[in-house]
């Protein structure tokens, strides 16, 4: 198998002022392009349990603009009160590569459930981020964990709960989902989605989207409840994934027989 990840992710942070004049917002964009291959491997004959393995090597670009990032020691309350409270940021940008590996397991449980999960580490050779005039800095590896289990409850209604976790450095997060997916009609090719999450210790999930045959576009929007929401308590997350599937009819050579055997 072959893929491509397309990401885009933009932050604006809203700052208070500083000593009544109008700062920028410190605006923060990323943006990868993750090309990647995989390998299925058939646990049975008729794959109802697969092994995959995968690999990928992102490219990763960050950039920063504007003039109304905080110094840490303004943050901290230790600040000069008369000296700036504010760095200007703007232009500050960075490149970096990061090799990713991961592993896959499938299994059909039943007619009706399947179970998936799944483990990964990114940035697996310990990267370097740096920008002008400042001093490089390792991107820590990143540990990936998830698990999901697909039951199709009814010929128009699947459940599916998902449980996600990520490591990386002193930091992690735990997310835990409940996506449905409805059907139009019992044969339609179209499903609509809707499910709820929740980000332990942080924020509440709300998801939607819809399928169709093998596209699949998801939305998602978050809500900060700590602290965390003074910086950015609002987010929206929109994807699509379409799978190609490309058949190959196997060549086989024609065998003649004598009829007079």
């Amino acid at each position: 198998g072959a893929g491509l990840s397309v990401m885009s992710d933009r932050v604006g942070i809203v700052t208070i002022n500083a000593g009544n004049e109008a700062q920028d917002p410190l605006t923060q964009s990323w943006n990868r392009f993750i090309p990647s291959v995989s390998y299925n491997i058939g646990l049975d004959k008729k794959f109802r349990q697969v092994v995959s393995i995968g690999v990928q090597y992102g490219l990763t670009s960050v950039r920063y603009s504007g003039s109304a990032k905080r110094q840490e020691l303004d943050i901290l309350g230790q600040a000069n009160p008369d000296g700036p409270r504010f760095m200007n940021a703007d232009g500050i940008s960075s490149n970096y590569g990061s090799i990713n590996v991961g592993v896959t397991y499938r299994s059909v449980v039943s007619k009706t459930a399947e179970l998936e999960l799944g483990a990964a580490v990114m940035h697996l050779q310990s990267p370097t981020f740096a920008v002008p005039m400042g001093q490089p800095a390792p991107v820590y590896r990143r540990i990936n964990i998830h698990g999901r289990y697909r039951l199709q409850s009814s010929k128009q209604l699947v459940i599916e709960p998902a449980l996600y976790a990520t490591f990386q450095g002193p930091q992690n997060n735990i997310q835990a989902q409940l996506r449905t997916e409805y059907k139009l009609k019992p044969k339609s090719d179209i499903a609509l989605i809707a499910g709820l999450g929740y980000r332990l210790g942080d924020a509440p999930q709300f998801l939607t989207g819809a399928r169709y045959k093998d596209w699949l576009i998801s939305l998602s929007y978050d809500h900060a409840l700590t602290d965390a929401s003074d910086i950015s308590p609002h987010k929206i997350e929109l994807g699509a994934t379409k799978i190609f599937t490309v058949n190959k009819r196997p060549e086989v050579t024609p065998t003649l027989y004598c009829p007079r055997m």
